[in-house]
């Protein structure tokens, strides 16, 4: 029941309250590895990534494949400023977009350009015209000094979504 109510103050924006009540239905039963892995994304988003850490990597012990709790790992990690750390929990041989575009984010932090963009263009094979996809592009290629593959890019996803503002916004 505490991680039912936590689920639906997710949903009303209440992230403290979702948050104790999921820590409550951990607490009562630890074995709740959904609970787990949604109270490891509530203390990221409430930047408590020390706790996500910690909690993610109670639900990788019992799902070693989960992709989604690895990331958050990595990502929490990043946030902490331990990049290399961070980099080493992104899954090898998972080819979704999903983690190309965390491992690009990781890769540009530590100043890998070439490679992270080698990693976003991946992402953006894989799902085209994504605008967070198309803006660390950007960022990277205009570094590059490749600003002209950026815009090719950014302007065929404005003309398959003319009226995006995002797109309209990244093409300015």
């Amino acid at each position: 029941a505490h991680f039912v109510l936590g689920q639906a103050l997710v949903m009303t924006g209440n992230t403290s309250g979702a948050r104790a009540e999921v820590a409550r239905a951990v607490e009562l039963d630890p074995s709740l590895v959904d609970a787990r892995r949604t109270l490891a994304g509530l203390h990221a988003s409430l930047g408590e990534h020390e706790y996500a850490v910690e909690q993610a990597r109670i639900v990788l012990r019992a799902r070693p494949d989960d992709v989604d709790a690895r990331l958050l790992v990595a990502q929490s990690l990043a946030q902490l400023g331990r990049t290399e750390e961070a980099l080493a929990e992104v899954p090898e041989g998972v080819g979704s977009a999903k983690v190309n575009f965390a491992q690009g984010r990781l890769l540009l932090a530590q100043g890998k350009l070439e490679e992270s963009r080698t990693a976003l263009l991946q992402a953006n094979e894989q799902k085209p015209h994504h605008p967070e996809i198309l803006r660390l592009l950007l960022t990277i290629e205009t570094r590059l000094g490749k600003l002209d593959d950026s815009a090719a890019r950014i302007e065929a996803a404005l003309a398959a979504s003319p009226d995006d503002g995002e797109f309209v916004r990244l093409s300015g």
